[in-house]
């Protein structure tokens, strides 16, 4: 069902009881009849707003329909009311058709408190006219339909059958009509049960997910962790000559660079060490670190310098004690064959 098939007619009614309408012939209609008498015309016209009729018959087509309306102005004075009438007909058709849970089923009831639709067959409007009110029917719904207001009221109320069931209610506030749906608790409870069923399905789904991800990041992350403690085995073996490839910002990031830093230190120091070692093994004793020496390793540059001087005044020594002995052979050897003896020997010890 569209709306087109709902919508019955339109017409547009004056004051000076002239009426113009879309759909049927106002020839059909009976003498005399005055639009502005109608109560539909008078709502709108009183209230100067849209309203909405409760269900009433038709004069043209003998069925049951509601009226829409609104005020027409002209130069701000009232003039007439535009209206629509709608089949009842086709409004319960589209309703009815809600299916809401399993044995719930919905309400509607307009603003003079009688039923639109309803399960019970016995509270739908008859096509006499005759309609039911909420008030002459058994159970609460006098006591939800009196407390209703703009929002959305539930609660576990008696039904007309004296059973127990959920209210949903709520009052339109445009029309004044009350639409709602009444369920049986068990079917309440029956969609908890399976909501809670699905939650805790996505519960544990997501609790999976979760799961993965995390051991997933904790296993990016520890992958330069893994790669520092195999640069600090090569270090310990004395190989230094580890590469880091990791640029990231975060903190694991600046432990790796802290310690290529301190990597990049100790090749620094050992390859000054061998420097000055090299030299002082061909004899150079002038030679002197580098670099600077920083913290601890202060101790290795100043060991390295005790070394140097001290060799440097052994050998001091061991020249003037060499001079002094050579410039005593004369006093000791009788020819100059044996002077020249003594003074080459002692010259090779003074190379040496």
């Amino acid at each position: 069902m569209t709306l087109n098939s709902a919508l019955l007619d339109c017409y547009t009614a004056y004051e000076d009881v002239s009426l113009f309408m879309a759909v049927t012939d106002t020839s059909t209609l009976p003498a005399g009849f005055d639009a502005t008498t109608r109560s539909w015309y008078q709502s709108a016209k009183s209230q100067n707003k849209a309203i909405f009729t409760s269900p009433y018959v038709d004069t043209a087509t003998g069925s049951m329909i509601f009226t829409v309306a609104a005020p027409i102005r002209e130069n701000g004075k009232f003039a007439g009311v535009f209206g629509c009438d709608i089949t009842l007909d086709k409004i319960i058709q589209l309703v009815s058709k809600m299916k809401i849970t399993e044995h719930g089923y919905p309400v509607l009831i307009d603003s003079d408190g009688n039923f639109l639709i309803h399960s019970n067959a016995e509270f739908m409007p008859k096509n006499d006219g005759k309609l039911t009110s909420y008030k002459d029917v058994a159970g609460d719904y006098s006591k939800v339909i009196s407390s209703l207001s703009g929002s959305v009221t539930i609660g576990i109320n008696k039904d007309y059958d004296g059973a127990n069931k959920y209210f949903a209610f709520t009052k339109l506030e445009n029309t004044g009509w009350s639409v709602g749906c009444i369920m049986p608790a068990g079917d309440i409870e029956g969609v908890l049960s399976e909501l809670g069923i699905i939650c805790l399905i996505l519960f544990m789904v997501f609790f999976a997910l979760g799961n993965g991800a995390i051991i997933l990041v904790i296993t990016m992350k520890m992958k330069p962790l893994k790669g520092l403690a195999e640069a600090a085995d090569k270090i310990a073996a004395g190989d230094l000559s580890v590469d880091l490839d990791y640029d990231s910002d975060d903190e694991i990031g600046a432990l790796c660079r802290e310690f290529e830093k301190c990597v990049v230190a100790m090749r620094t120091y050992v390859g000054d060490i061998a420097n000055v070692l090299t030299a002082v093994s061909k004899g150079d004793l002038t030679v002197a670190p580098g670099v600077d020496y920083n913290g601890d390793f202060e101790k290795i540059e100043q060991s390295m310098t005790l070394i140097i001087t001290e060799l440097s005044g052994i050998m001091s020594d061991n020249r003037r004690r060499g001079t002094d002995i050579s410039g005593n052979t004369d006093e000791f050897c009788d020819s100059g064959r044996d002077r020249r003896i003594v003074r080459g020997a002692f010259g090779s010890v003074e190379a040496a």
